[in-house]
């Protein structure tokens, strides 16, 4: 409780200092699990959001009725609390739409000149199914939220693998550790591995 007292205390210059600003723009809740200053920001309040929130949120809590149900909550109310909702896809928007902000859709980007298919060449003779995973240690979460459902899906087909490119190696309790391959996130290989 101490702990979220402090996390409140922190908050309060940035609600603060809202107000002398043209625009509050937020991306999450102020404080983690809570909705407590988010009605105080400023307006116009852009609430930027683009991935399911509430749905991700909710699975690194092991499907918990009670805290998915608290998330779904606060995400609704920090999307009351907004005047915009900005979104990545229709998915999203279609979500948003019932809480009376004005919702926008700015497609989420990839550089698709970058990010391409590889062309199949005569050397490719792998039959593995790849499952393929990108980003951050802060996000390795997600990740774990979903080793059971990777793990029952690799038992069952044997060719699979799963390709981990992040910046820290994490260790899994339930998959094959000889089908789990991890490659470093380095700016200069991402397209190739990702490929």
């Amino acid at each position: 409780m101490m702990m979220l007292g402090a996390k409140l205390i922190s908050r309060i210059p940035g609600v603060a200092g809202s107000w002398s600003s043209q625009i509050t723009w937020v991306q999450r809740e102020l404080v983690p699990g809570r909705c407590t200053l988010e009605p105080l920001l400023k307006k116009p309040l852009v609430f930027d959001v683009d991935d399911a929130i509430w749905l991700a949120s909710a699975s690194n809590y092991f499907n918990q009725r009670s805290y998915a149900e608290r998330v779904l909550n606060l995400i609704q109310s920090i999307a009351k609390c907004a005047d915009i909702i900005i979104v990545g896809n229709n998915y999203l928007a279609d979500w948003f739409v019932n809480y009376g902000a004005e919702v926008r859709i700015i497609p989420t980007a990839i550089d698709t000149e970058r990010f391409r298919p590889r062309l199949a060449s005569s050397d490719d003779n792998s039959d593995k199914f790849i499952i393929g995973w990108t980003g951050r240690v802060g996000n390795l979460g997600y990740l774990q939220a979903i080793e059971p459902a990777i793990a029952q899906f690799m038992n069952q087909f044997l060719d699979s693998e799963l390709l981990i490119i992040t910046d820290q190696p994490l260790s899994f309790s339930s998959l094959p550790a000889e089908r789990v391959r991890f490659i470093p996130c380095s700016s200069q290989t991402e397209v190739t591995e990702v490929q």
